[in-house]
């Protein structure tokens, strides 16, 4: 047997492999002695067939076999000899032999890098830490409030806040447009909800009103068709509502099923502000810290993990907008790369380096710690211990929890050598500040 191994690239490498004739024709033959006694030819009893026959009806199918198993069985051993990581499948083509004589192939491959993670020694990392204040607390209570305003028909002109119930139909060029008419539609004028002129030019009109309005779609319209156009509303106003609030007080707690009135209300209000606090600082400085360590090293990215990162996104995204349910006959669309590429090459280049950040140090989640996280996340539920006991009977279960508090743990040992600066944001713009970093996607 011959082998060579050649460097193409930095991630590529091309295995050379002939197998000689005689060590191919040996493994046929005993195949065929093998297969002689099942075979089943008319005019012979089964296992008297003419080991001539069985030869000539049968050795090219059982030499494709043996190739294809020895080429197999060889590579593997190649592969592993040269110690190779691949990030993807060999790539095979066969250059000889496949039907008689020595049988010659290449098998081109793709590698995982070896990864020597430089630290971040001294390295200044922006942190940032958030506490939550009675203005917090209060900013939840006033949302609860508007939440569950009650509307009263009043009889006067809308105002911005109001509520107003409405028939209209959109033209343009004196032509109905699909999706511009609705009956007895209802929405809040200053909600923006529905585009400027058309909130605006609902200011000021009373119930029976019938009127016209200019309406001015923005360049970047979703709908191609309206875009920078101006289109005409007849309108009709069925009702004007103002909202009234309820008042914050133990009657107004009890809707919400927490024990202890008022007080137990904010109480249970804080205890979730924390615990979605908590959640989105580490998710904040998490990516802070793997943001500076991938910085701190650049390595190239096999196209083998990235292409499946994609396909992983987009099997991701496709349970996103059609639901959770698995289906055996689930076709993913084909969702176009460049939406997913930069995420996925932000996933293998994290995890090439995680996995040795780990190693390094061997890092462990703390069991104290995972209990902790438990009690935490089953807090929220309406049945904590029901709740702690479906966790506990599957330990997979807990696979998001521990995956989490290995994060943090990686993220910990990292910022051992490196200089964190902490900047205090409150809750509400470390909130924003966090929907912001998901609206540009994965941030760990």
């Amino acid at each position: 047997m011959g082998v060579s191994l050649e460097t193409l690239s930095e991630l590529e490498r091309k295995l050379t492999i002939s197998l000689p004739e005689n060590t191919i024709q040996d493994e046929v033959d005993v195949r065929l002695k093998n297969l002689a006694p099942k075979v089943q030819i008319q005019g012979f009893r089964q296992g008297k067939v003419p080991m001539t026959m069985v030869r000539q009806r049968f050795s090219g199918k059982v030499r494709e076999e043996v190739v294809r198993d020895m080429m197999q069985e060889v590579l593997q051993k190649e592969i592993e000899k040269q110690e190779l990581k691949l990030a993807d499948y060999p790539k095979i083509n066969i250059q000889s032999g496949l039907d008689k004589g020595d049988f010659c192939f290449e098998a081109h491959v793709e590698i995982i890098p070896e990864v020597s993670v430089k630290e971040l020694d001294d390295v200044s990392v922006d942190l940032i830490e958030s506490t939550i204040d009675d203005g917090d607390i209060q900013d939840m209570l006033n949302k609860l409030l508007e939440q569950h305003k009650e509307w009263i028909e009043v009889d006067r002109a809308s105002e911005k806040g109001d509520q107003v119930t409405i028939d209209f139909k959109g033209y343009v060029d004196d032509q109905a447009f699909e999706g511009g008419e609705s009956n007895n539609f209802k929405f809040v004028i200053g909600e923006k909800k529905m585009l400027p002129d058309f909130e605006n030019g609902l200011l000021k009109h009373t119930k029976g009103e019938e009127f016209t309005i200019d309406v001015n779609f923005p360049d970047d319209y979703g709908q191609a068709n309206l875009a920078a156009k101006t289109a005409k509303f007849d309108i009709k106003v069925h009702a004007v509502e103002a909202g009234k609030l309820p008042e914050l007080n133990d009657e107004f707690a009890e809707k919400f099923g927490v024990k202890g009135g008022l007080e137990g209300l904010k109480q249970d209000i804080q205890q979730n502000m924390k615990r979605e606090l908590r959640k989105h600082v580490s998710q904040i400085n998490r990516k802070a810290v793997f943001d500076k360590l991938m910085d701190a090293n650049p390595i190239a990215l096999p196209n083998g993990l990235i292409n499946r990162e994609i396909a992983e996104l987009q099997h991701e995204l496709y349970h996103r907008i059609f639901g959770p349910e698995h289906r055996d006959n689930e076709k993913i669309p084909d969702f176009p790369r460049e939406m997913f590429l930069e995420q996925a090459q932000r996933r293998v280049h994290l995890s090439l380096l995680y996995v040795e950040v780990v190693k390094a140090h061997n890092v462990k989640v703390d069991p104290a710690k995972l209990d902790s996280m438990l009690e935490e996340t089953v807090a929220a539920f309406e049945n904590p211990a029901e709740a702690k006991e479906w966790y506990q009977k599957d330990r997979n279960r807990l696979n998001d929890l521990e995956s989490l508090l290995m994060e943090e743990a990686v993220m910990e040992k990292i910022l051992e050598k490196a200089k964190p600066s902490l900047k205090k944001m409150n809750y509400r713009e470390t909130m924003e500040y966090a929907n912001r970093q998901n609206g540009n996607g994965e941030t760990q």
